[in-house]
């Protein structure tokens, strides 16, 4: 609902039972409302004058910054290699195996820079595709052990996060994890028929859930969510409290490929079919002591201005990008997203003003979040979904965030 004055003091309205909700994200306030005292406010903001009932819409908001600079990203994201032994049907980085390994005097220069005491004293180490981050454990290992040493010598708080398809993981693995308070997340997909149709390696995947639980790891899922499991949903949260013990969070994302969709309509459909079902899947998961959600979820958790907070991503070639699912040149849009490189002698070089440039393309840069809801949630959206989806499919995706935080502030009233 487009109100001007209201927009620009960052208060949104949209349709709420039979009224109309008034929402202030960067206060926190949520109120009903009839559409005459919508317009009405308005009318005041306009003046000047605002009843004192509704200035609770207004009082101390918070302020939203964006990354300005790649010296104070608090995330490391590292894309060891761009190898994998599956081939996922719905694969966002299959189009750029090359078989490249980040080389480890890159990846300690990136870690030792990371570490500079600009970024304070709590940072985020992520190691993800590309391809599986586990086909190259030696080097993997060598970081968590230099990063933790870095973290110990330096009094920082440092969590580290691994992203695996949790085939090629083993006793000694787990084990070592475990020790270095690693945070590992299975990309698993739950259902056995879906699993094994979109990935293949179900039974190995599931028998390294079972070593992960009997090691007394917390250990977290991510299911992608295509048209094969949409509707299946409470279905997966039973599936993973019955089977798999160890997994208390579970991240159900939907996927992002047109190639799974002919049409818009088919992909609106999809999405329609995802906000049905997710929040009966996250009700049940409450029953059962799981954690069900999902980035669009989360993100209604806290305000920001840019969809992807700044991170420092850096790529199997040792090059530098903004988008953690690029990592190799051969992918659509990678050269968009590269603003530097680490060289072979271990010295880092970034283009500053591109760096910035990217970061500026966030929520105030778009005018159709002007006087969206979701505009300091979805932020934007992701900047890769607007350079990769076709104008209607962005549209259709643009709805569908738009609905999921609605959906989720009305499940907190």
């Amino acid at each position: 609902m487009l109100i001007p004055e209201l927009n620009r003091h960052n208060v949104f309205a949209y349709p709420y039972g039979g009224g109309i909700m008034l929402y202030a994200p960067l206060v926190g306030i949520m109120a009903e409302a009839t559409a005459d005292e919508v317009m009405q406010l308005e009318v005041q903001m306009r003046s000047g004058r605002i009843d004192a009932a509704w200035e609770c819409l207004f009082d101390h908001p918070i302020p939203v910054e964006g990354i300005v600079s790649v010296n104070e990203t608090s995330e490391l994201t590292i894309l060891l290699n761009q190898m994998c032994n599956f081939s996922c049907k719905y694969c966002y980085s299959a189009k750029g195996r090359e078989g490249t390994e980040l080389d480890e005097k890159r990846l300690l220069a990136v870690i030792n820079l990371f570490f500079a005491p600009s970024r304070g004293r709590h940072l985020s180490l992520v190691f993800s595709g590309g391809g599986d981050p586990v086909l190259s454990f030696d080097r993997l290992r060598a970081a968590i052990v230099h990063a933790r040493e870095l973290a110990s010598s330096r009094g920082i708080h440092l969590h580290i996060g691994l992203v695996t398809n949790g085939s090629i993981l083993s006793s000694s693995r787990v084990s070592f994890l475990r020790e270095q308070n690693v945070e590992v997340v299975i990309s698993f997909d739950v259902l056995k028929e879906v699993h094994d149709a979109q990935r293949s390696h179900y039974d190995q995947v599931a028998r390294m859930l079972h070593v992960l639980s009997e090691s007394g790891m917390d250990v977290g899922v991510r299911a992608t969510i295509t048209p094969l499991n949409v509707d299946r949903q409470s279905e997966m949260v039973a599936e993973l409290h019955d089977r798999f013990p160890c997994v208390r969070h579970a991240a159900f994302e939907p996927v992002l490929s047109k190639d799974l969709f002919a049409t818009v309509a088919a992909l609106e459909d999809f999405y329609a079919r995802f906000v049905d079902h997710i929040f009966p899947a996250i009700t049940l998961g409450r029953t059962l002591g799981l954690s069900i959600g999902n980035t669009v979820i989360n993100n209604v958790g806290s305000v920001k201005l840019r969809s992807c907070s700044g991170k420092l991503v850096v790529t199997p070639r040792g090059e530098l990008t903004a988008c953690s699912r690029l990592s190799s040149p051969i992918e659509p849009h990678y050269e968009v997203f590269r603003y530097g490189k680490i060289t072979p002698y271990g010295q880092v070089r970034w283009d500053a003003e591109r760096y910035i440039g990217l970061m500026s393309c966030n929520a105030s840069a778009y005018a159709e979040c002007r006087s969206c809801i979701a505009k300091f949630h979805c932020s934007g959206g992701c900047l890769l979904a607007r350079k990769s989806l076709p104008t209607d499919y962005f549209a259709a995706y643009c709805r569908f965030n738009r609905e999921m935080v609605a959906r989720t502030l009305h499940e907190s009233i």
